[in-house]
């Protein structure tokens, strides 16, 4: 029978990571299970761009959505997804380098019984720009199905509180910038999953939103017995 996607573990904590002004950021991760994938979302609040990604020194792949800036083009700060599959096991450090300093917040999920060959699947990407007759909620869409995992990254310019799926980890620190707040979200894969947060401002901020499709893979052998 086939196997779902399962969720594994959050780096570094279910309060993200953070650097105030900085090129790098790292943490630590910890990678178990088989079929395995980790997923790190990245926040930056200024107009720079991610160097590279790395789990145990290996780099990891940006999903197909690329940078999306909060605030939509010409916007300050971005949210930006990156992908390994197989990482290695145990615990192993997580590297974010941007090309300029500033401040990055940044996590990890990681998960099993991923289709190693193609692990990301359907992408979707919304952001807005802050305006007064701005709608207070954050959302997009993505196709996905049963036995699959939904994933998100957030990067917003107001405090961030609920999520209407389960929330990974959260780190709300700078409401001085467009990006100066991040978020990550699972959701179990259906057809057409919304990730949904709500700012606490009717007057709303820059956000920026990507969601992504974890695709599972492999199948586990049912012995009968008389």
């Amino acid at each position: 029978m086939a196997v779902s996607v399962a969720f594994d573990a959050v780096g570094p904590s279910s309060a993200g990571a953070r650097v105030a002004s900085g090129t790098s950021l790292t943490w630590s991760h910890t990678c178990s299970g088989t079929a395995r994938l980790l997923i790190v979302g990245v926040v930056l609040s200024t107009n720079t761009t991610v160097s590279n990604v790395k789990y145990n020194g290996v780099t990891m792949t940006q999903v197909s959505a690329g940078s999306v800036q909060s605030g939509g083009t010409g916007g300050t700060g971005s949210a930006q997804l990156y992908y390994l599959t197989n990482p290695a096991l145990g615990a192993n450090n997580v590297v974010v380098t941007s090309g300029a300093s500033g401040q990055i917040i940044a996590g990890s999920t990681s998960f099993t019984n991923v289709n190693q060959a193609s692990p990301i699947g359907n992408v979707s990407f919304n952001w807005s720009r802050s305006l007064t007759d701005e709608s207070i909620f954050i959302k997009a869409g993505v196709a996905s199905s049963t036995g699959n995992m939904v994933v998100d990254v957030l990067a917003c310019g107001s405090t961030l509180s609920d999520s209407n799926q389960t929330s990974r980890w959260l780190k709300n620190q700078d409401l001085n910038t467009s990006a100066g707040n991040g978020a990550q979200a699972t959701a179990p894969g259906a057809n057409g999953v919304v990730m949904t947060r709500t700012m606490p401002s009717a007057t709303g901020d820059d956000w920026a939103i990507i969601v992504a499709e974890i695709v599972a893979g492999g199948y586990v052998t049912a012995w009968l017995t008389a």
